[in-house]
């Protein structure tokens, strides 16, 4: 073979590993731009008093900010596949997080809800509603249930907050049959 041909063959090669590279990096770099632009979304919407979108056509936003065990993130609205990409989310139907009723919180196991491993009972979650009113909420139980059995509790006036992810925590199948799930009540 020609050494220019073996050049050129280097070249190509080099030049399809840095395609493979930079789409690797993309990931990471989007969520890292992700998360910044939301936090700067949830400023805004503090101190303008009203829902802003991290971009022109985000169709979700930050309504409020959940701190399990020291960690921090931003819940958003209208729990969907989309939004589970950028963060906890808000499951539509339930009360508003931080109001009185139940609010529903659902995440991502091996991203934003990982932390749940470490909750047990007696352990307490912080919830930042967009006015600033934070609520604080003493995890009761723990439970893991059949997707198909995941039931809530009847509203009784009480300011619940249940925190939603899949179960097990180290499985490598996407969508498991079971939930993790967390009920904590609000502390007076």
């Amino acid at each position: 073979m020609s050494r220019w041909v073996i050049i050129s063959c280097c070249v190509v090669l080099l030049g399809i590993g840095l395609v493979f590279i930079a789409h690797g990096l993309l990931i990471p770099a989007k969520a890292v731009l992700a998360q910044y632009l939301l936090e700067s979304a949830w400023q805004k919407t503090r101190k303008d008093k009203k829902a802003a979108k991290p971009w022109p056509w985000a169709d979700i936003w930050p309504i409020a900010r959940l701190t399990i065990d020291g960690k921090s993130t931003l819940v958003l609205a209208d729990g969907g596949g989309e939004s589970l990409a950028f963060g906890p989310s808000h499951v539509s139907g339930s009360a508003r997080p931080g109001t009185k009723g139940t609010s529903v919180i659902s995440a991502h196991r091996d991203t934003h809800f990982q932390v749940l491993k470490r909750v047990k009972p007696g352990s307490v979650v912080t919830l930042e509603r967009a006015d600033g009113v934070t609520r604080d909420y003493e995890v009761r139980e723990t439970r893991v249930l059949s997707k198909p059995k995941l039931l809530f509790p009847p509203e009784d006036g009480r300011d619940r907050l249940i925190l939603v992810t899949c179960w097990p925590f180290d499985a490598i199948v996407p969508d498991t049959q079971k939930r993790f799930s967390v009920l904590g009540e609000r502390i007076r």
